[in-house]
């Protein structure tokens, strides 16, 4: 049955001479249209469209009427390559599709929305086909080691790009933080792509040597929690590279919030700091770090966050660690006495580290 749709077609030299062809074979065959559908192998709707000569009759079919029927058609017969036929359809086809008023592919709003969809769930990470560029191997700094952090706070590695997602409002000015520290570090511009169902963006750098060079600086690819992610040796061995780390730790998965409570009828105030990872030996080098550094810290009862709370710790921890994520920069004073107001205070002078 396929076959006698996407083989030859014939075309007859006039207007009805289809038609007179198959009502002549089936007089001679002796059957109805129902039996001549049936010796012919098709539905009864296709041999009627072929006697109203709506389509072109299959050259099988041709030759099997002539088989059965002893004819011997002489009248001209052309017979027209597949190729050319199906070209022949759709011609015809997009004329009456355009002559209908309608747009030739559909809905245009719908096939846009439809390929942002795909490539927000597969497109965007898949690899161009055009050459890619070497990345710049930098030297291992400060810089690198709060890379480091911000790929083990809110990275991934796949097999042939890296991406680290951000809140989207929140974290909006810090997302062109990261991107020119990338740019900086790799001499590669990432894509800042927002994503439509969240409030959620994606920095993404499409280097299958990218990939391979973070996996060399101690950062997996996959599933960081299964692998038990945690801060490189290299970073834990120098105390710069270890405060840079937990700067982009702390931009990443980090809070500095404010704790209050009321005591006598009065409020009371108090900025604390945290930081939170469901990997446990990543939870204990932060905490280890910040004790080696002076800080007081604890690992909470639910051992998934880190805790500083003595008002001279968070003070310390802005002064000494700081922070590149405007959200972060904004904390509060401890009051001076009970009863006051806290006043907020932004320490934009960290944003020139």
């Amino acid at each position: 049955m396929a076959k006698l749709f996407i083989s030859k077609r014939v075309e007859f030299a006039r207007v009805g001479g289809q038609a007179a062809f198959l009502c002549m074979a089936r007089e001679v065959i002796k059957c109805n249209w129902r039996e001549f559908s049936e010796i012919l192998g098709v539905n009864q709707r296709t041999l009627r469209d072929w006697t109203k000569e709506k389509f072109r009759l299959p050259y099988e079919s041709l030759k099997l009427i002539l088989k059965k029927s002893g004819l011997a058609y002489t009248d001209t017969v052309k017979v027209i390559d597949l190729n050319e036929h199906l070209s022949n359809i759709a011609r015809r086809g997009g004329y009456s599709h355009v002559k209908s008023g309608r747009i030739i592919g559909g809905d245009k709003e719908y096939r846009l929305v439809k390929w942002r969809e795909w490539w927000q769930r597969e497109g965007v990470f898949r690899i161009s086909e055009r050459p890619k560029s070497a990345i710049k191997i930098p030297v291992r700094d400060e810089r690198l080691a709060e890379f480091v952090g911000i790929m083990i706070g809110d990275g991934g590695i796949a097999s042939y790009h890296i991406s680290i997602t951000l809140h989207s409002v929140d974290d909006l000015s810090y997302s062109r933080f990261v991107s020119r520290l990338i740019k900086s570090l790799f001499g590669v511009k990432p894509k800042i792509y927002f994503k439509k169902t969240s409030r959620a963006l994606d920095i993404i750098v499409q280097r299958k040597k990218l990939v391979e060079y973070c996996q060399t600086l101690g950062l997996v690819k996959g599933n960081k929690v299964k692998q038990k992610v945690n801060i490189p040796q290299w970073i834990k061995d120098n105390r710069s590279y270890s405060i840079a780390c937990l700067r982009g730790l702390f931009d990443t998965d980090g809070s500095i919030y404010k704790h209050r409570y009321f005591s006598n009828g009065k409020e009371y105030s108090y900025v604390k700091i945290s930081f939170s990872s469901s990997s446990e030996p990543l939870l204990v080098s932060v905490r280890d770090i910040l004790i080696n550094l002076g800080f007081c810290a604890r690992i909470g009862k639910r051992r998934n966050s880190v805790h500083l709370e003595s008002q001279k710790d968070v003070r310390t921890f802005v002064s000494l660690i700081g922070s590149n994520n405007q959200k972060h920069l904004k904390i509060s004073r401890q009051p001076r006495k009970a009863g006051d107001v806290p006043e907020l205070v932004e320490r934009a002078s960290l944003l020139t580290r």
